[in-house]
């Protein structure tokens, strides 16, 4: 089923609790929903949902989520206070979307990401085994480059018609693509190659699961003006306050990042690193000191 729902949204209405609930925000990324919500709608149960922040998209966002909620239960918010063809950072969007999930869906574990990241076919079961004294479960993401990108899309549609025994998972797709290692930057931190043998645990938060509870202590994603500055501020306070964290080793429970850099589909993502590198230097204990920050999840911030 597909909710409307205002993004003042603390109006008090009851929804039935759900366990996993997958957060992102979204700007013209369509075709590249279009992945994602099949592989939800294949690995999602009925007691799962998905929130979509749609900020202020003009392609076919809406109906790209129109498609897939027969089988899901997709909460979708229209976030029009911008200026037409302006980027917000993912955490102002992202936070009331984790808050939503919170006070609103009564969720038991939320997993914020991009429009762009399709789970794997263990991800979720991976979620449901991992030890309970883990405070945020990581998921490596297989980045593709535009060539492997191509045939995913098409791997995809494939799937999605039954001319192949279902089965979306890395392991498949890889087995269909003999040279999968041959594209890319070799030297790049994200190369499938580095990511399978980098026994470190994984930091980014392109797909991140934590409890209703530990997002409660945390209290949200830090928020930046600037496009990006998440990334590092989310990083650093995870670890700077001893939240515990946890990399699943499952290649068929990492996740896959699609590539979005596709002028003629989508316009380009603004990152610019010198900006939030300076901006986490000049605005310092705003992204290091979780006291200090604003209640970020408090529902009384999104009242009409």
């Amino acid at each position: 089923m597909l909710h409307y729902i205002n993004p003042a949204w603390n109006d008090g209405k009851e929804y039935k609790p759900y366990r996993n609930v997958v957060v992102f925000g979204t700007y013209n990324r369509a075709h590249l929903m279009q992945q994602s919500l099949y592989a939800y709608q294949e690995s999602l149960s009925l007691d799962d949902a998905v929130v979509v922040l749609d900020d202020g998209s003009t392609d076919n966002t809406l109906e790209v989520c129109e498609l897939y909620s027969s089988k899901l239960d997709i909460f979708y918010f229209k976030l029009e206070d911008k200026q037409p063809g302006e980027w917000r950072d993912s955490a102002a969007f992202l936070n009331m979307g984790i808050s939503f999930a919170i006070h609103a869906l009564g969720a038991q574990s939320i997993l914020p990401t991009h429009p762009e990241i399709v789970p794997g076919t263990l991800t979720f079961e991976a979620i449901e085994n991992a030890p309970k004294e883990i405070d945020f479960l990581m998921f490596r993401g297989y980045y593709l480059p535009i060539e492997l990108q191509l045939r995913y899309e098409a791997f995809m549609d494939l799937a999605k018609a039954k001319q192949l025994t279902f089965d979306w998972s890395i392991k498949q797709f890889k087995a269909l693509c003999p040279d999968w290692y041959q594209y890319g930057d070799p030297n790049h931190d994200f190369h499938p190659s580095n990511l399978e043998n980098d026994p470190n645990p994984f930091q980014s938060w392109i797909f991140c699961c934590g409890s209703s509870e530990t997002w409660k202590d945390f209290k949200g994603m830090p928020e930046s003006s600037n496009w990006g500055t998440v990334d590092i501020a989310f990083m650093k306070q995870r670890n700077d306050f001893g939240f515990t964290i946890a990399t699943i080793n499952e290649v068929d429970a990492w996740v896959t990042h699609q590539n979005h850099d596709d002028p003629t589909k989508n316009v380009l993502t603004p990152r610019i690193m010198e900006v939030w590198q300076k901006d986490m230097i000049e605005n310092h204990d705003h992204y290091t000191t979780i006291e200090s920050k604003p209640d970020y999840l408090n529902p009384e911030r999104w009242k009409p």
